[in-house]
C-alpha cells in the first residue's frame, strides 16, 4: 500500500509539472495537451501504478529468497536482473 502511494505521487508530480511548464491549470493540461478527462486520468494512474507496484513486489520476493540484498530498489533490481542474466546463461549451456 505504501508503494502504491508513492507510485501515485511521482505520477501526479510528473504531470503537475509538465502543466506548470506550460503554464497551464493541472486539468486543461491533462484535457487539452493530453487528451484525458479526470476519470481517465486516475484510471490510467492507477493500471500504470498498479503495474509498476506489482514489479517491485516480484523483484523484491525474488531477492528475499535469493538472499539478494541492497541500499536501493534500482541496485535491488540490477541485482536480481544480474542473477537472472546468470541463471538464464546456465540453462542456455546444459542444452
Amino acid at each position: 500500500e505504501e508503494y502504491l502511494e508513492q507510485e501515485y505521487q511521482k505520477f501526479d508530480k510528473v504531470y503537475e509539472e509538465h502543466a506548470k511548464e506550460l503554464n497551464v491549470a493541472f486539468l486543461d493540461f491533462l484535457s487539452d495537451y493530453c487528451g484525458y478527462s479526470l476519470k481517465e486520468y486516475t484510471d490510467q494512474k492507477q493500471k500504470k501504478c498498479r503495474s509498476i507496484v506489482k514489479k517491485k513486489m516480484v523483484v523484491e520476493a525474488i531477492a528475499e529468497k535469493e538472499g539478494i540484498e541492497a541500499d536501493s530498489y534500482e541496485e535491488l533490481l540490477k541485482e536480481v536482473e544480474k542473477m537472472l542474466i546468470e541463471e538464464t546463461t546456465y540453462i542456455q549451456e546444459q542444452e
